[in-house]
Parts: C-alpha cells; structure tokens; sequence
C-alpha cells in the first residue's frame, strides 16, 4: 500500500495524497493534467533523442568531424543573435503574434525540407567527384 499524507485544503475537507504527490506539492484536481504532460515530456523526449543521433550521424557522415567545432561556434553567434531578436519582438509585439512568429520558424526547417535534402544531395555528388570537398 502506498505511503499517504492527510493534507486540508479549504473548502475541499481532508483529502488523503500520497507521498510523491506531496512532495511536488499537487493540488487536487492537478493530477491528470500532470500524468499527461509527463507523458508528453516522455515521448517527447524519444522524438528528439531519436531526431539527434540521426541529425549527428548525418551531420558526421557529410562534413566530418573537423567540421564541429566550427558548428559550435556558429551555433553560438545564432543563437545570441536570435536570442537578442527574439528580446527586442517581445517587448513590442502581443504574446498571440509572438506565438505565430515562433510557430512559423518552427514549422519552417519542415517545409524547406525538400530543399535541404536536394542541397545535401549536390554537396555529395560534388564530394564523390572532386574526392574530397
């Protein structure tokens, strides 16, 4: 049997909690909301370490590995740069256009997809050729 906690909430008279959901301090009520986003955080998480060894071993199998500490860096100045943006848009813009703008540059790596794809082919066909890039 698991370990409970009798807690009194106003207006809800005593209500029997066990130990885990004490500790995180769970409201009544918040519980299913909390079992699905630990859910999602879950699968989520399969997504994206499933996403990042298959972006890596393409990333190697392409440029090589002489190539990631300039990726490193680059990744650097984006993600200041767009950090600073993104900064500078909250301040004037309402949270709903600021929600569209992150959703459009979310959603666009997956549209010009095809086009990445078509590049990485070219920069292949050019590697195969020339025996090295």
């Amino acid at each position: 049997m698991a370990d409970t906690t009798h807690i009194d909430v106003p207006g809800h008279g005593g209500v029997e909690q066990n130990a885990w959901a004490a500790a995180l301090k769970v409201e009544p009520g918040e519980g299913a909301a909390l079992g699905w986003l630990v859910g999602f955080s879950f699968f989520q998480g399969i997504v994206l370490a499933s996403f990042y060894v298959a972006s890596s071993a393409l990333f190697l199998s392409t440029y090589g590995s002489e190539a990631i500490p300039w990726v490193y860096i680059a990744s650097t100045f984006v993600a200041s740069g767009t950090g600073a943006l993104y900064y500078r848009v909250e301040r004037c813009w309402t949270p709903s256009r600021l929600l569209w703008l992150t959703l459009f540059f979310v959603f666009l790596p997956i549209a010009t997809w095809p086009f990445q794809t078509r590049s990485l082919k070219n920069v292949e066909t050019r590697k195969s050729e020339s025996g090295s890039f």
